[in-house]
């Protein structure tokens, strides 16, 4: 995917402009259909971990907190996170095994877990792993119905994170301070 390969390469160089290489960067962005108009979140939060399985694949679990998505609209997104019921189901949850440009998994929202298969691009540089990832959720899937808002959801994530070629096992957190 060329989109993907110059995604990454410009959060790489960003990156290392900022001169932010010994921080994990990430950038969760989602897109909705409300009425006529595009509405967009973004969180810099995520929780992660992979274990290694052998050269080519890893059993990725991710989460990513409710709260922690704004879109510049506070109205907007307090009736979001009441729909995804944040308060019993603080976060949106991935896992699955990475592997071949994919992602091959579940999704957890608001305590409804659905098979997914995320687009995956991943690129080590300077002790750091790079991904790209991308999919879509129909929310009527989870039990989330949101009054003129069209319920597909798109997906998109670029994360840089520190690691060790020598790690079988590899997690870690990031806070919105982080953000770039």
């Amino acid at each position: 995917m060329n989109r993907t390969r110059i995604l990454t390469a410009a959060f790489a160089l960003t990156a290392t402009a900022a001169g932010a290489l010994d921080l994990d960067q990430v950038q969760i962005a989602y897109e909705l259909k409300v009425g006529a108009h595009q509405i967009s979140g973004v969180s810099h939060a995520l929780e992660w971990q992979a274990l290694a399985l052998d050269g080519e694949s890893a059993q990725v679990r991710l989460r990513v907190p409710i709260d922690s998505f704004d879109s510049g609209h506070a109205e907007f997104d307090s009736v979001l996170r009441k729909a995804l019921d944040a308060e019993h189901h603080p976060f949106v949850q991935l896992e699955g095994i990475a592997r071949d440009g994919r992602l091959d998994g579940t999704i957890e929202l608001k305590g409804v877990v659905r098979p997914i298969l995320v687009s995956l691009h991943v690129e080590r540089l300077e002790g750091h792993l790079i991904a790209v990832a991308s999919f879509g959720v129909d929310l009527r899937e989870h039990g989330i119905v949101l009054e003129n808002v069209d319920p597909h959801l798109s997906v998109e994530a670029v994360v840089r994170l520190a690691t060790s070629t020598n790690a079988v096992l590899a997690g870690g957190f990031t806070r919105t301070a982080n953000a770039w």
